[in-house]
Parts: structure tokens; sequence; C-alpha cells
């Protein structure tokens, strides 16, 4: 992941998202996994659909993961992850756990994608 992220990265991933914190750089990209591995049995994203917006990259789709303390499940949770790339590099990641806010924040209209949430 480091590889493909500027120095300067901007990153909000849902756990910051929904903690309203963002990491910043590789060294946030560090932390980042270290704090996944820690507060997450497991955790992984699903991506159904990707839309090219020239200098920004929009992915829509779910995420599923459980608590490490809590056990407690989560399925199919639907999210939106806008990229801004830079030089060929992600310079700002940030995931939206509100569908309707992260197509608005892409410039994405309801009817210009095929996700739907549930």
């Amino acid at each position: 992941m480091i590889a493909l992220v500027h120095n300067d990265l901007e990153f909000v991933p849902i756990t910051a998202a929904m903690e309203g914190r963002t990491y910043a750089g590789h060294a946030g990209v560090r932390q980042f996994m270290e704090d996944l591995a820690a507060y997450w049995e497991f955790f992984e994203t699903i991506q159904e659909e990707w839309h090219d917006l020239g200098d920004r990259v929009a992915a829509l789709g779910f995420w599923h993961a459980r608590g490490r303390a809590s056990g407690v499940e989560i399925d199919r949770q639907p999210a939106v992850w806008l990229a801004t790339i830079r030089d060929g590099k992600i310079a700002r990641w940030r995931t939206y756990t509100d569908v309707a806010e992260g197509l608005e924040a892409a410039g994405l209209a309801r009817h210009e994608v095929k996700f739907s949430p549930r």
C-alpha cells in the first residue's frame, strides 16, 4: 500500500470516518494497518463499481468486518471510496459510509451509478 500513496497522503478510511479522524502520509498508513489489526478480527472491502473521474477515482461497494473485542459483525455495510490521484499515486483517500454523501463528494448523480446498497 505504501508504494501506491504519496508521502503527504491524507487518508480517511472507514474506521477514521466513523471516528472523525485522519491518517497522514506513509506513517499514517502504517498506523492504520496496526489499528486495523488491533481492533478488528477481520476487515474486508468489496468494491463493486468504479468510476474514472479524471484526477479522481470513485469506488462503490460494501465492507464486512468483525470487532476483535466485541465480536460484533458488520456485513454488507455500503460505502463509497474516493481517491484523488497526483503523479500516478493516491494523494487523498476518503471513505464515505453514507452513499449519498459519497456520491455528492464524487460529483456523481444517483442515476449515473448501478450500485444499489440494499
